[in-house]
C-alpha cells in the first residue's frame, strides 16, 4: 500500500480537485491484472472530494450513521476489535455504452466536523501516534493506493490532519505561479516538518513527491514573472516540480460538482482529460508504479 497526502497550508490551490482526479485515474490502473484498490481519506470538513465522488446524499447519510473516520478512531482508541468496512463508503463502477474509461470502484472515508472537534480535544500526542499505526495496519491489506485530502491552515490543534500526514508515505504540494501562493510554501514545509518531529522515532518521514502547478498558463506574464522564484524555492528545499501541470479551466472546476452526473473519465474531465491523465501518470512513476503509455 502507498499513501499520498495532497497538502498545502494555503487554501484555494485545488487540493480537493487534485485528490479527486488522482483517485479517479488510479482506480482505472491495474496491478497484477486487477484494478487498483483505491481509498480517498477526506479530512476537509467541507467534504468536497467526498461529495464529488459519492454525492451529497450518500455523504449526509454516512455522517448521520456515524460512518466517519473520527467515529472509527474513537472505537480504535477504546481498543475495540473494529471492522473498518462500515466506515469505507464505496462508489461502484459505472458502465459506459462505448469504449470510454468508466469511473471505477473506489472507497471513501470522510470526516464529520463536530465529531472531529470532539476527537481533537480528547486525543493526546501519544494517542495520535498509536491510532495512526492502528489505522494504517487496518487499511494496509485492503488498498493499493490511498489519497488523503487535507485542509488548509493546519496547526497543532488539528489532530485529525496531523494523523493524515502521519499516514502518508508521500506528500504532493499543489501550488500556483503567483506571489501569494509561493509565499505560503515555507509555512507548508514548516508544518510537514513539525509532524515529523511529533512522530519522532518509529515513524518514517513522508517524502515530498513534488510541487504541482495548478491554474497555470505558461504564456502569461504572471507565470514568466514567478516561475523563477518557484524554481529557486524548489531547488533550495530539494523538491522537484512536476513536468506536467494543470491549466486554469472552468471545466476542471466543474469536475468536482456533485450536481452533475458523470459516467466516464472523459465525461468528467472533458478537454482537461489529457492534462489530468499526464499528471496522474507522472505521479505513478514517481512512487514506483510503472504504467503503460498506451
Amino acid at each position: 500500500m502507498k499513501s499520498v497526502a495532497v497538502y498545502n497550508n494555503k487554501g484555494g490551490v485545488g487540493k480537493s480537485t487534485i485528490s479527486l482526479f488522482l483517485a479517479d485515474f488510479f482506480a482505472t490502473m491495474k496491478l497484477a491484472g486487477k484494478l487498483s484498490r483505491i481509498l480517498v481519506i477526506d479530512l476537509d470538513a467541507q467534504n468536497s472530494s467526498s461529495n464529488a465522488l459519492l454525492g451529497i446524499k450518500t455523504v449526509s447519510e454516512a455522517r448521520l450513521n456515524k460512518q466517519t473516520i473520527s467515529h472509527l478512531l474513537f472505537k480504535l482508541a477504546l481498543k475495540e476489535k473494529t471492522d473498518p468496512d462500515p466506515f469505507l463508503i464505496k462508489r461502484l463502477k459505472n458502465t459506459t455504452p462505448n469504449r470510454k474509461k468508466p469511473l471505477c470502484e473506489l472507497s471513501v472515508m470522510m470526516t464529520d466536523r463536530m465529531n472531529s472537534l470532539s476527537f481533537e480535544k480528547k486525543c493526546t500526542k501519544t494517542g495520535l501516534k498509536v491510532l495512526s499505526k492502528k489505522l494504517k495496519s487496518l487499511l494496509n491489506e485492503k488498498f493499493d493506493f490511498i489519497f488523503i485530502d487535507l485542509p488548509a491552515n493546519i496547526d497543532e490543534r488539528n489532530k485529525l490532519s496531523q494523523l493524515g500526514l502521519m499516514l502518508s508515505d508521500y506528500i504532493l504540494i499543489p501550488t500556483e505561479p503567483s506571489r501569494i501562493a509561493i509565499n505560503s510554501l515555507p509555512d507548508t514545509l514548516k508544518n510537514i516538518q513539525s509532524i515529523s518531529q511529533l512522530s519522532q522515532k518509529n515513524f518514517q518521514e513522508p517524502g515530498l513527491i513534488g510541487l504541482l502547478l495548478n491554474k497555470t498558463d505558461k504564456r502569461t506574464k504572471q507565470y514568466k514573472l514567478h516561475n523563477k522564484d518557484l524554481s529557486e524555492f524548489a531547488a533550495s528545499n530539494e523538491i522537484s516540480i512536476f513536468k506536467n501541470f494543470l491549466p486554469h479551466s472552468s471545466t476542471l472546476c466543474s469536475a468536482s460538482d456533485d450536481s452533475i452526473s458523470f459516467g466516464s473519465l472523459k465525461d468528467r474531465y472533458d478537454n482537461n482529460y489529457e492534462h489530468v491523465r499526464k499528471v496522474s501518470m507522472e505521479l505513478a512513476g514517481k512512487i514506483g508504479f510503472q504504467v503503460s503509455k498506451k
